[in-house]
């Protein structure tokens, strides 16, 4: 006796299953995931690194003495891990920084405070090149990843129904989705999964596990699959600012800005402003009038106020803004009531 299956049901099983990824990723147990994620924000945005100059070392009774290991910070920004693994950025400059930073990651690729041979400036060099040239589809679809997804079928019902039937439907690819969600797929299928490889290396006695990518930003791909992977949109970490546009990570699932000037921006809107500074200066004069300050009197309220042009601005400022912003509302509604008493 056969059993149909439950969608829904298995939907739920497979999301509640650890991700292929996590794994693999767990070789970068020295990198934690807020550095992860850090560089990840760093290389959509275009941020550069900053520089760092280590200490340098000193002399003491004649014995030369290694500068003490700088202190990560807690969010562990790429600047930090760049401290951490003793990095000296002032040999690089842009694109190089980030650079240098997965190569250690990634590869073994060790480089330390002292200045780099030229292979490792080629090396270096060319992984900047790859990670510039690559920058922009990364973009294009980290910005489809945070974006509301909903795909509709590229074919007809019919077409789908033979291919179902035929057993040649993979459900979630193309036909089943659009062309454009299919292409984005395509991208972190090849680059944070095919692409994305772990290689023992037995180094003073212990089996190390390193990362091994044919692209630099195949280990951005894979990290984001891992972190994404069954999530919605609004409970990813990674999200796109809703002023700027810019990246930035969020373990909250309601932030929708990158920073408080962005969420500042957003929500003071040049109409915003205008109806709200018009609306001060009629409360400033409705107390001036009420209270027979500078001169004014419960007259000059009532002759201002029932004026047919300011009337009606009112009115269409308490309708623009009732169900959006009501506090405005509630105030248009107040200076209306105290013209009211007046002529009453």
């Amino acid at each position: 006796m056969s059993t149909s299956l439950n969608p829904k049901k298995l939907l739920c099983a497979q999301l509640t299953k650890p991700t292929a990824l996590s794994g693999l990723l767990a070789s970068l147990g020295s990198v934690s995931r807020e550095a992860r994620l850090e560089l990840i924000v760093g290389y959509y945005n275009g941020v550069d690194v900053e520089a760092f100059h280590p200490p340098k070392q000193t002399s003491k009774g004649g014995q030369t003495q290694a500068p003490e290991p700088a202190i990560a910070t807690k969010g562990r920004t790429p600047t930090a891990l760049a401290k951490e693994l003793g990095i000296n950025f002032m040999f690089f400059n842009g694109m190089e920084r980030l650079a240098v930073l997965l190569l250690q990651v990634t590869q073994e690729f060790r480089l330390g405070t002292s200045e780099p041979t030229d292979q490792q400036r080629r090396s270096i060099r060319q992984a900047a090149q790859e990670l510039q040239r690559g920058r922009r589809r990364f973009c294009a679809a980290v910005k489809w990843l945070c974006s509301p997804k909903t795909s509709k079928p590229a074919v007809s019902p019919s077409k789908l129904r033979k291919l179902l039937e035929s057993g040649k439907l993979e459900w979630g690819r193309y036909p089943d989705i659009d062309q454009t969600s299919e292409s984005f797929i395509k991208y972190f299928e090849d680059h944070g999964l095919k692409h994305f490889r772990i290689r023992p290396s037995l180094q003073d006695g212990r089996l190390i596990l390193f990362p091994r990518c044919v692209h630099l930003v195949d280990l951005f791909c894979a990290l984001l699959l891992n972190e994404c992977s069954g999530k919605r949109t609004s409970e990813m970490p990674i999200k796109t600012c809703g002023q700027c546009g810019k990246l930035f990570w969020s373990s909250s699932k309601t932030a929708e800005f990158c920073s408080r000037d962005c969420q500042w921006n957003h929500y003071w809107t040049p109409e915003r402003k205008r109806d709200d500074i018009y609306i001060k200066r009629l409360e400033e004069f409705v107390d001036k009038c009420s209270g027979q300050k500078h001169g004014f009197s419960r007259k000059d309220l009532e002759v201002k106020l029932t004026s047919h042009r300011i009337a009606k601005r009112m009115c269409l400022i308490e309708k623009r803004w009732l169900n959006e912003w009501p506090k405005l509302a509630v105030r248009v509604r107040a200076i209306q009531n105290a013209v009211s008493e007046v002529g009453s």
